[in-house]
């Protein structure tokens, strides 16, 4: 059964003994039911809990609309809009499962953009610039001094390719 599709979700709260200032939320799920476990302190008052699995509802919930396509798409069209305003293109862009090794590709027969699905759970700066980058491509197809010049006008450029740079690194120590 899909998050998405649930209405309502089942709440197991566990007060531990053990768990003395942190509390932590995961989500369970079987084959007829989404739970949502809650671990918190012994201590902890009740309204505490209360706005704790609101506000871990709430994370749930965005990390969801996060991974949808149509967010991938008005984030681009953010972007678009923004760095090439009255230029009109067509273009379709979408998460990718099987990109493992690159972060976003573009094939251009197909106006298409791939965004890898590792991407939903990086900084927001760091997704803008990959998408950005792949949105270059739609003028200019190849890394040239031209393609890199465009991507600069992204603010966040250097900071980004660090970042991913470092993200590479740790996968290739750790792996």
């Amino acid at each position: 059964m899909d998050f998405q599709t649930r209405r309502t979700m089942k709440i197991i709260v566990v007060k531990s003994k053990k768990r003395e200032r942190t509390a932590n939320a995961r989500i369970i799920k079987n084959q007829n039911n989404i739970f949502l476990k809650v671990m918190v302190p012994w201590w902890l008052p009740t309204a505490q809990v209360t706005k704790m699995i609101k506000d871990f509802k709430k994370k749930i919930q965005k990390e969801k609309s996060r991974s949808s396509d149509s967010f991938l798409e008005k984030r681009s069209i953010y972007l678009y809009k923004k760095y090439w305003p009255g230029k009109q293109l067509n273009y379709h862009i979408f998460w990718s499962k099987k990109l493992k090794k690159s972060y976003g590709i573009y094939y251009p027969k197909k106006k298409e953009i791939r965004i890898s699905s590792r991407m939903q759970k990086m900084p927001g700066w760091v997704l803008d610039y990959v998408i950005f980058h792949e949105l270059v491509h739609l003028f200019v197809g190849k890394h040239n001094k031209k393609f890199w010049q465009r991507v600069k006008k992204y603010p966040k450029t250097e900071k980004a390719k660090g970042f991913l740079e470092g993200v590479d690194w740790q996968r290739k120590c750790y792996t």
